[in-house]
C-alpha cells in the first residue's frame, strides 16, 4: 500500500511536465486505463512481492489522475464558488469511499476476490471511454 502512495506522490510532482505533452483529459483517460490495468493485474500475481507491480501501476495512475481531476474541477468552477465546488467534490469522493466497499463486498460474496478486481477493471475502462468521448472542458477549449 505504501509503495503505491510513494509512486503516486512522485508521479504527481510531474503533472505539469505531463500537461505540457498532453491535455488533462488525456491524462485522466490514460490514468484511468492504467488504474484498470493495475486492478486487472492484481489477481494474476503469483507471489506477494509481485503485487508491487500492480501497486506501482496504480500509483502512476493515481499520480496522473489526482492533479488532472483537481485542475479540471477548479477550472470549470466560477472563481467565487471554487471552495464550494471543491467541498462538493470532496463529498462525492467520500460518498464513493463509503459505498464502494459495500458494492464490492457484494461482488466478493457473489463472485470471489478475483471478480472484485476484474469488475473494477471493466468499470474503469468504461469510465475512460466515457471521459474520452466527453465534451471538451473550458481548459481544453482555450487556444
Amino acid at each position: 500500500i505504501a509503495s503505491s502512495s510513494l509512486v503516486s506522490s512522485g508521479m504527481s510532482t510531474q503533472a505539469v511536465r505531463l500537461a505540457s505533452w498532453m491535455s488533462y483529459r488525456a491524462m485522466i483517460v490514460i490514468g484511468t486505463l492504467l488504474m484498470a490495468l493495475g486492478m486487472w493485474l492484481n489477481p494474476a500475481m503469483p507471489g506477494l512481492w509481485l503485487l508491487l507491480v500492480p501497486a506501482f501501476v496504480r500509483g502512476i495512475a493515481q499520480g496522473m489522475l489526482n492533479p488532472s481531476l483537481y485542475t479540471l474541477v477548479l477550472d470549470g468552477a466560477p472563481v467565487n464558488a471554487r471552495a464550494a465546488v471543491m467541498a462538493f467534490n470532496g463529498m462525492l469522493q467520500r460518498t464513493g469511499q463509503t459505498f464502494g466497499p459495500l458494492i464490492f463486498g457484494f461482488v466478493y460474496l457473489v463472485g470471489g476476490m478475483d471478480s472484485v478486481f476484474h469488475i473494477a477493471s471493466v468499470a474503469l475502462v468504461a469510465s475512460a471511454a466515457w471521459i474520452f468521448l466527453g465534451v471538451p472542458t473550458r481548459a481544453e477549449a482555450r487556444p
